[in-house]
């Protein structure tokens, strides 16, 4: 039997015991607030959702890209081999602005720009009149998310307080205007510090935000929280610099040479554009050296969207993830006599990419549903099983992605609600776009319609036609309840069904 302690003994070992165990108590409070500190580092409010319920959550990664047009798709083998051969491709999605902020606002808001307020690319209409703790950040960052935000914020971030990291980010990396554009000599807020790259191979800035991202992966497998990452390249936008060894790749490239191009009789089209001569040579030369670049320049995207799908698979992750990829806005590359630029409600500005893959999404499938980026947000909520903060315009785009066969015929708003001085078309409009119809009224007083079954290019404007008059009566007065719309039951007006004069 082994000898009895003796009460003085049994105290000794108890206070050797206790202090142990307070030291082990105080270490462990110690590395548990570094963790929650770290994790929820520029976060607007803590997660809501416990740990383990939050790790049973699916992952979401959104890559977008800036002034991308669909015909550029050809320069992302990669991103269609992984995200459209794999997932539904939405072949008629539009930005409701088609402008970079108003759009990246749309996306993180899932608001019209005039819901959200951001309707410019200058303050005190841009960054400034977004709200910032109402935004998607924050909704899944209550949900259990850990965030990340890597790349092109909105127009304007930085400025005086470039350190700022808005509220709804456990991580974040943004790169600091005014060196947004650019792909060398930029700065960027990695959580709260500045960072100041250079002219180097390896400073290339596309490349640079990869790894950023593939960092953010990396971060987040190692807690239990799922991962919310939204990437914002800034790719293609000017001055598209190509990548190191691939400033060559699409020497002869040309902007797509269809009827709209230089648009032979511009009659029917608003009069800032009816008085615009024919494109000169050198407007040619330059809209297809831009396109070329354009090109050179996603080809780094391309290579960055596969190394961050490969990383997904590395860590064991790519089954649980839903990627989203697409563009903010449109470009227009010499249709309708417009040299170059965005903002118009035609197909070239407005309509985008938009790829999706996740669990239980077929591949290889196209639908042709009728969805706008005022959807994004809701269908990631719906993914995460978040709750907005704030009431929403769109509606989740999920159930087109599960059942690509399913139809719908949902007129969309496009909009643009501020003069740019900076480009002769720039004139504030109104749209509305249903599966057949685009009809769009200018403050300058000018009006467009089109029948896009027929007419796709958008050549021939029937608004001073007779035998559409019903037809753009109708839709006239459907836009005027978007106009102003609010929510998306309000948003969701219902517009009967019109035929064209012509039949069908």
């Amino acid at each position: 039997m082994p000898p009895v302690e003796s009460p003085a003994g049994t105290d000794r070992s108890l206070s050797r015991l206790g202090l142990a165990a307070f030291t082990l108590f105080l270490l462990g409070a110690f590395a548990l607030g570094v963790a929650l500190r770290e994790e929820n580092e520029g976060a607007g409010r803590e997660a809501r959702v416990e740990p383990s319920e939050a790790a049973a959550k699916p992952n979401v990664v959104v890559l977008m890209t800036d002034d991308q047009t669909l015909s550029q798709m050809r320069a992302m083998p990669h991103t269609k081999r992984l995200l459209a051969r794999t997932g539904v491709r939405f072949d008629r999605f539009y930005v409701t602005d088609p402008l970079s902020s108003p759009s990246r606002a749309t996306f993180l808001t899932g608001q019209y720009a005039h819901n959200s307020g951001v309707i410019s690319n200058r303050d005190p209409t841009a960054l400034s009149a977004l709200e910032e703790d109402d935004t998607l950040g924050v909704w899944l960052q209550n949900a259990g998310y850990r965030t990340a935000f890597v790349g092109e914020y909105l127009s304007g971030y930085g400025g005086e307080e470039g350190e700022q990291v808005p509220p709804g980010w456990s991580e974040w990396h943004a790169l600091v205007d005014p060196t947004t554009q650019g792909y060398y000599d930029y700065t960027v807020n990695n959580n709260g510090e500045l960072r100041r790259y250079g002219d180097e191979q390896d400073d290339y800035k596309t490349r640079v935000l990869g790894h950023l991202a593939v960092d953010a992966i990396n971060h987040a497998v190692r807690g239990e929280r799922p991962l919310f990452l939204y990437v914002g390249f800034n790719a293609p936008h000017a001055p598209s610099t190509p990548p190191p060894r691939s400033s060559r790749s699409f020497a002869e490239a040309k902007a797509p040479r269809t009827p709209a191009f230089d648009e032979a009789n511009v009659d029917d089209k608003p009069s800032f554009i009816r008085d615009r001569p024919p494109l000169s040579r050198r407007a040619l030369a330059r809209i297809d050296a831009r396109y070329d670049r354009a090109l050179a320049s996603l080809l780094e995207v391309d290579r960055q969207v596969g190394r961050i799908v490969e990383q997904l698979r590395r860590k064991g992750q790519l089954g649980n993830t839903y990627l989203l990829f697409t563009s903010d806005n449109g470009y227009i590359d010499g249709e309708h006599r417009v040299e170059f630029g965005t903002g118009l409600p035609y197909e070239a500005s407005a309509r985008m990419p938009l790829l999706v893959r996740g669990p239980g999404i077929p591949g290889g499938e196209t639908s042709d549903a009728i969805v706008g980026n005022i959807d994004l947000a809701p269908t990631i909520a719906g993914i995460a099983d978040a709750e907005s903060t704030i009431e929403v315009d769109g509606h989740s785009l999920l159930s087109f992605a599960d059942h690509p066969r399913r139809e719908n015929d949902r007129p969309l708003l496009i909009e643009s609600l501020v003069r740019d001085r900076s480009a002769d078309y720039g004139f504030p409009y109104e749209a509305i776009r249903d599966g057949r119809w685009l009809y769009a009224r200018y403050s300058t007083g000018d009006e467009e319609l089109y029948d896009l079954a027929a007419d796709p290019l958008e050549l021939e404007s029937r608004t001073g036609d007779p035998d559409y008059a019903q037809v753009k009566d109708a839709l006239a007065a459907t836009l005027r309840r978007l106009a102003d719309c609010r929510g998306a039951r309000e948003c969701s007006p219902s517009l009967p069904r019109l035929r064209s004069p012509e039949g069908g």
